[in-house]
């Protein structure tokens, strides 16, 4: 089966996004260099980058662009919640049924 190239395209924020985070992650991790910074823009950029892709996609005309108008608002708003807890030394992290 033939990948279009705007699918292609939409991967590649995704690709560099995960590469990006898994060694972000595990160098934090490994050198003790964890911050309240790096904890609070780490989800927040994985959000920027989800959104890029379906911006992408609408673009090129493969998903419709109320798709992408619909599921911006819900990352940005789980991504909310979760810092919520976390500006008052709590957390919200995911449990086996997601975020």
């Amino acid at each position: 089966m033939e990948v279009p190239w705007t699918c292609r395209w939409a991967a590649v924020p995704f690709t560099i996004g995960s590469v990006n985070g898994f060694l972000d992650g595990w160098l934090a991790r490994k050198d003790g260099l964890v911050t309240n910074f790096g904890a609070l823009m780490e989800p927040l950029m994985e959000k920027v980058v989800t959104c890029l892709a379906f911006v992408i996609l609408a673009v090129a005309v493969v998903i419709p662009a109320w798709v992408g108008c619909a599921v911006w608002p819900r990352e940005f708003l789980i991504t909310g919640l979760r810092i919520l807890p976390a500006t008052h030394g709590g957390a919200l992290s995911a449990d086996r049924f997601g975020k």
